[in-house]
């Protein structure tokens, strides 16, 4: 899919979210001959006042990308991009409309209610059929794309997509690992340092009989991870002391340490997993990239249906171009 095709659907959701938000339109000023056309879509109006929110959401963020003002052409070029999007949303809600929702009506009535009591400020100024109306049409484009089938991903898609990326998701080695540890400051005596081995030595021999680590380093461990049962987490080299990496990183899982004296006291590791240099399996990444290829699928079909669309359609370009 091309950049500008890209901005396109990214427009186009933005412009289905906000047919579909909770806020109405306000009654139009004057009688409807008094509103400028911007298009017809199949002999339906789009007005030049509908065009207002979709511009100035574009233009907030392209000046939070850079405090520069817009210039007339680039502002006249999101103006027909957004006439573009809404050309398309309306293009979807004719081709939704041609299926029946179920229990449309009951559901108007019940939103309508819904409104009334818990959100009236939604109503002010609002005419009951021009909601209702609006409703109609949220409630056709919803159901409409709930529905709306894509291909499914298949398993060459993942391996191909796979193959080409993985190297872009290396990592370094990493270990997981619960800890114990006995805290001895700097400055501790020989006779402080014996005792807190005496510590680290009773609590690796109550291992050894069968104690679970994590009930041990919840007990005994003067570490901050105590309360998560001495879990550290992943961590790769060059995050914790070298004794402590350089035993971690030898260590196969569920072996036991024996006591390692780092800086900071006593320790007592217990490996839970170990993660190789290099990239994640397809297995480990495969919920990614299902979720990325399933909208990359929707993406393109939803392409293809809008160009279906704009080829059967009638429209006519009403914007100005001063």
């Amino acid at each position: 899919m091309n950049k500008k095709r890209f901005l396109h659907l990214a427009l186009l959701s933005f412009c289905l979210c906000t047919v579909l938000s909770t806020s109405f339109p306000g009654p139009a000023i004057g009688s409807a001959g008094e509103r400028p056309l911007a298009a017809t879509v199949n002999g339906s109006p789009i007005y030049l006042d509908q065009l207002t929110p979709l511009v100035e959401e574009q233009t907030k963020k392209l000046h939070r990308r850079s405090p520069r003002g817009l210039s007339p052409d680039r502002l006249a070029s999101l103006r027909a991009q957004a006439l573009d999007q809404l050309i398309e949303t309306e293009l979807l809600y004719q081709e939704a409309s041609r299926a029946p929702v179920p229990e449309l009506e009951e559901a108007i009535v019940s939103r309508m209610a819904e409104l009334r009591n818990n959100q009236p400020e939604t109503l002010a100024g609002k005419k009951k059929g021009a909601v209702e109306d609006e409703l109609r049409r949220r409630a056709y484009l919803n159901h409409y794309l709930q529905k709306m089938e894509t291909p499914p991903v298949s398993e060459g898609e993942l391996q191909t997509l796979y193959e080409s990326t993985k190297e872009g998701f290396s990592r370094p080695a990493q270990v997981r690992v619960r800890q114990i540890l006995i805290l001895l400051p700097p400055e501790a005596s020989p006779q402080e340092e014996e005792a807190a081995r005496g510590k680290i030595e009773e609590i690796r021999r109550q291992l050894l009989a069968g104690t679970p680590f994590a009930d041990l380093a919840r007990e005994r461990s003067e570490d901050a991870s105590a309360a998560e049962g001495g879990d550290l987490g992943f961590f790769g080299h060059g995050f914790m002391p070298a004794p402590v990496e350089t035993m971690a990183f030898s260590l196969e899982p569920d072996q036991l340490s024996p006591v390692i004296r780092s800086p900071y006291g006593f320790h007592l590791l217990k490996v839970l997993q170990k993660l190789p240099a290099g990239p994640p399996s397809l297995d480990q990444m495969r919920d990614f990239f299902s979720t990325y290829l399933e909208q990359e699928n929707r993406k393109k079909t939803m392409s293809e249906l809008l160009y279906r669309l704009r080829k059967e359609a009638q429209i006519s370009h009403l914007l100005p171009t001063d």
